[in-house]
């Protein structure tokens, strides 16, 4: 329905030629809108209120308590459908300027359009007070932070790659970036109140902390031992062989059928292949050293062999 048109608020106290590509006002615009009905008229309403702090709000009091009149309201184009009153809004603001982007008189804090295009410093800061109180209330997070929406997400991010530029804006890839003290307090105090290890503290300090020393102490006993048993494990793994490895794991004919099919693919391997005499050297020097061990073993068990 072409019921909609675009408004301008103008401020009394500034008359003159204010020419703006094919549109010329008296005085100067403060302020731009679309609306159908009265919705020109609702921002004096509201700054009728002094609780609205706005901005606008506080210039309309000003001008009405200055002049004793109120701003004048001029509708730019009537008759129009929503899409276009949209777009004669935007490129009003924008030939004409926001005041908070030091582009122009106008008092939006955004670009204009259908929602918020590009707001403003004050209006991102508002947003982000309200939004984080709305935050703060335990069953909004649940709403918010569910496990189907989280795997939406993950199955939305698989397999898409961040493009340069935005790698490069990334703040940990900013040189010279640092986060502020009172980031670094928070995930302190986070990382704190789930039992995580802070910066320059040991595991043994984390224990005390959620603990208590004496359940601390007990901890880092237990702690010692199991470290000292996986090391003499670990210790008497090492002096076994693969073979004896898989005796132990899946017994000896299990142990030896293995052993031969690795010797078999072993062999294939080696087919063709021309031994050097670096590679010859090692052989042999690992020939010895086997001898040598079985021979030590032989004569530890007081067995006599002949060389």
């Amino acid at each position: 329905m072409n019921e909609y048109y675009v408004y301008v608020y103008l401020d009394v106290r500034k008359p003159g030629s204010y020419v703006y590509e094919n549109v010329r006002f008296e005085y100067e615009p403060f302020y731009v809108g679309k609306g159908c009905g009265d919705r020109c008229y609702t921002h004096l309403e509201e700054s009728s209120n002094i609780k609205n702090d706005e901005h606008r709000h506080r210039k309309i009091r000003k001008i009405i308590q200055e002049t004793g009149n109120e701003p004048e309201i001029i509708k730019v184009k009537n008759g129009m459908n929503t899409k276009d009153a949209l777009a004669l809004e935007t490129h009003l603001i924008k030939i004409i300027g926001r005041e908070d982007l030091h582009k122009g008189p106008l008092l939006n804090k955004t670009d204009g359009g259908d929602g918020l295009v590009n707001p403003g410093l004050e209006t991102r800061k508002k947003f982000s007070i309200i939004r984080k109180e709305w935050m703060s209330h335990p069953e909004n997070k649940a709403r918010i932070y569910t496990t189907e929406r989280a795997r939406k997400i993950s199955d939305a991010m698989t397999g898409k790659k961040k493009s340069p530029e935005h790698i490069a804006k990334l703040p940990q890839n900013q040189k010279g970036y640092k986060h502020s003290e009172e980031f670094r307090e928070e995930k302190r105090k986070q990382i704190a109140r789930q039992g995580g290890i802070l910066h320059g503290e040991s595991l043994y300090d984390v224990w005390i902390r959620k603990y208590g020393k004496a359940k601390a102490d007990a901890r880092l006993q237990k702690y010692k031992k199991i470290l000292s048993q996986r090391s003499s494990e670990n210790n008497i793994m090492r002096s076994k062989s693969v073979y004896d490895c898989w005796v132990g794991k899946y017994g000896k004919d299990t142990a030896d059928e293995k052993w031969r099919i690795a010797n078999k693919k072993r062999s294939k391997s080696l087919v063709g292949k021309k031994k050097s005499s670096e590679w010859k050297k090692k052989l042999s020097e690992a020939a010895k050293k086997r001898w040598q061990r079985e021979r030590e073993k032989i004569i530890s068990n007081n067995e006599e062999v002949e060389i």
